[in-house]
């Protein structure tokens, strides 16, 4: 008898199925904000989003969307109350 009969292993996890649709998620905002940048819906926009959904944001925004991004912000403010929000905003710009 082989010792690999039975419960198979694999040396690549499963695919962590919420992190796609966390993913496929970002990716359909980053579309739609380009669709609003191509229709000129906004001259200049700020983008916040959490570190890992910024960095699939990045890969998905197209030419329009990214001319017209003023700063981007990676920080997961998800929780946060909408006044500090804005105040956290506002200082990322003074330290520009």
């Amino acid at each position: 008898m082989h010792e690999s009969q039975g419960q198979h292993r694999s040396s690549v996890e499963a695919p962590d199925l919420h992190q796609r649709a966390e993913d496929r998620f970002v990716v359909g905002i980053a579309a739609d904000l380009e669709k609003e940048a191509a229709a000129h819906a906004f001259e200049h926009i700020v983008i916040v989003a959490p570190p890992s959904a910024l960095g699939v944001m990045r890969k998905a925004f197209g030419h329009e969307l990214q001319r017209r991004i003023a700063k981007e912000i990676a920080a997961d403010y998800v929780k946060k109350p909408i006044a500090d929000i804005t105040t956290a905003v506002s200082k990322s710009f003074d330290s520009d």
